[in-house]
């Protein structure tokens, strides 16, 4: 029987895989490279091998938007799509992290509470002089505390307190958990759009695998959550199940707290389905009151008052060349003009700007008498997200874009309508370019 299943699959099929994993196999040479060009740092530094591992990411690039009209065929199931995701990720996990020292911090953030038992939103990383793994993992932004939500050390702590002091097991089991759950982000893509391309665009795309397998990015931890929120919300009409999407929406916000912008849009769904007064008044008390609850319990052990959200207005000021466009525009706008402190206020008008746009759009779902369904609900989603990363991020990286495209792909395939996959492919690829800015 598999004789001939495997004989049914499309030649074309095993040359894209052969190639695609080629390129992959690729990123081992940078160990190589690195020791011959004398690149001791704990991550990439060298200008040329930033140059090559752009190179292969843009030729994963083209594999992937070629390979798109090869899953097409009919005898390619999911899968077969399950299968190449898995030998992808399971490629580049075994590479050392390479343009991002992001899952060092993660590392040593937890290390405050699990080696120091002390609390991250209080102390920094760069006070305690005598870990052990100090002067390897210790980084620019060690001089700060923590900067993600509560959530997230709880999901990392046991991974780091297992491999204590040992650099290498701490990174792996992280990358393993990052990796793992990034496979089942790929079914939660295929269960919520029941759409075959849905899930390839997801589980094949190329920044997706980089920095989810080889960078170590916790960003697929965040679209998990946002995806389970999302099966349970579409799952059945009934109240249990909307709580349940509520509660995984907030834990995803209690990582990254962007991600409290959908609850509204959660909200108006649910009530739109509920129509009954008194199911409405029930879910909306229930939902209040777990989600207090939620916040309590993740923030309980490390409340020390309200010097536990110190770190946010500094994130808030940070400024980077790599911003939302319309930040970018305020601020050559206002530099333009003369004003003073134009950094800052370009920052300001921009968030008041998505505050503003924010509550036309909800003002607007609200008359229209919109997010009735399941589609309006995903594009609305979408368009939300969309209006967020285009006007208030001050420091937005490549990554930060993955649960933006994670939602475009599911709203695609579950409409069946791919009329934004040039615009989400040409953002795939401006990201990618923007690997050489990062160097």
């Amino acid at each position: 029987m598999m004789r001939i299943i495997k004989k049914s699959l499309p030649t074309n099929l095993y040359i894209w895989i052969f190639l695609t994993e080629i390129t992959y196999l690729a990123f081992y040479l940078t160990g190589f490279l690195k020791k011959t060009v004398g690149d001791n740092s704990l991550v990439v530094s060298n200008n040329l091998i930033y140059f090559f591992i752009t190179s292969l990411m843009l030729v994963l690039f083209y594999l992937y938007t070629t390979g798109h009209k090869i899953f097409l065929n009919d005898k390619i199931k999911f899968k077969h799509v399950f299968m190449a995701s898995l030998v992808f990720n399971i490629t580049l996990f075994f590479v050392w992290p390479l343009t991002s020292n992001d899952i060092f911090s993660y590392i040593y953030q937890t290390r405050v509470i699990t080696t120091h038992h002390l609390n991250p939103f209080v102390v920094p990383f760069s006070t305690l002089t005598s870990d052990i793994l100090f002067s390897v993992i210790s980084n620019k932004w060690s001089v700060d505390t923590a900067i993600y939500g509560p959530a997230f050390f709880f999901i990392t702590a046991p991974f780091v307190k297992i491999a204590q002091d040992n650099l290498i097991l701490i990174v792996y089991l992280l990358k393993l958990l990052f990796v793992l759950v990034n496979l089942v982000n790929v079914v939660l893509v295929y269960k919520i759009s029941n759409n075959k391309i849905a899930a390839y665009l997801y589980a094949i795309c190329p920044t997706f695998v980089f920095e989810f397998a080889g960078n170590g990015h916790h960003e697929t931890i965040i679209i998990f959550f946002v995806l389970l929120s999302l099966l349970f919300l579409i799952k059945e009409r009934k109240i249990k199940w909307y709580l349940m999407s509520i509660v995984f929406l907030v834990v995803a916000a209690l990582i990254k707290f962007y991600i409290i912008i959908l609850l509204p849009l959660y909200a108006l769904f649910i009530l739109r389905q509920l129509k009954n007064k008194q199911s409405s008044m029930i879910f909306m008390l229930l939902a209040g009151l777990i989600s207090i609850l939620e916040v309590m319990i993740f923030y309980l052990p490390f409340w020390e008052g309200f010097v536990v959200f110190s770190r946010y207005p500094n994130v808030l000021n940070l400024s980077n060349l790599l911003a939302s466009p319309l930040v970018l525009l305020n601020y050559v706008l206002l530099k333009q003009f003369g004003v003073d402190e134009f950094l800052y206020w370009g920052r300001v008008l921009a968030r008041y700007s998505f505050i503003l746009i924010y509550f036309i759009y909800g003002v607007r779902l609200l008359l229209k008498n919109k997010l009735n369904n399941t589609e309006e609900l995903l594009y609305s989603i979408s368009v939300v997200i969309i209006m967020l990363f285009t006007t208030s991020f001050n420091w937005l990286m490549p990554w930060y874009t993955t649960l933006l495209t994670t939602l475009v792909f599911i709203y695609m395939g579950y409409t069946n309508n791919f009329k934004w996959l040039t615009k989400t492919y040409a953002l795939i690829f401006v990201t990618i370019l923007v690997y050489i800015i990062l160097r």
